[in-house]
């Protein structure tokens, strides 16, 4: 599971996830509003927090990468905006956390393609999340 290629398949795998959240969910907002469909309130804040953590996360990988392909030395210790970035994967987690709490809370508010695009987007954001602990990425542990 370490190995660099599985690793850069689960990245893509979420990036991928985490695309369909952060340009599909407001094209389908559009779409609901414009055929008058109505969407549980509570239903509607779990698909925002899972936008949220999936948006923060690809700005985090986008941000990872830039960092890592640059002039970054940790030889010294590790660079300021290494360890301000390292908040990203700790905002990821939380809105990931409050998102799940709150599409079990409104699950049958939903229709089952939405449901089913929420499963996929949050097994996405946890498979970043653990890509994160398991390269000590979550939080300040360098």
């Amino acid at each position: 599971m370490g190995s660099p290629p599985v690793n850069v398949v689960i990245v893509l795998l979420f990036a991928v996830t985490a695309l369909t959240a952060v340009l599909g969910l407001p094209v389908a907002a559009v779409v609901r509003r414009a055929k008058k469909r109505p969407v549980p309130r509570v239903w509607r804040t779990g698909r925002v927090l899972t936008g949220l953590a999936a948006a923060a996360g690809l700005v985090f990988v986008v941000l990872f990468t830039l960092v890592l392909i640059g002039d970054t030395s940790i030889l010294y210790g590790v660079p300021t905006n290494v360890q301000v970035l390292l908040v990203l994967p700790l905002l990821v987690l939380a809105l990931t956390v409050a998102a799940f709490a709150v599409t079990v809370r409104s699950w049958r508010g939903a229709g089952v393609l939405a449901r089913g695009h929420q499963v996929i987007v949050l097994a996405g954001l946890l498979a970043l999340l653990w890509f994160c602990q398991h390269w000590n990425l979550l939080g300040w542990h360098l």
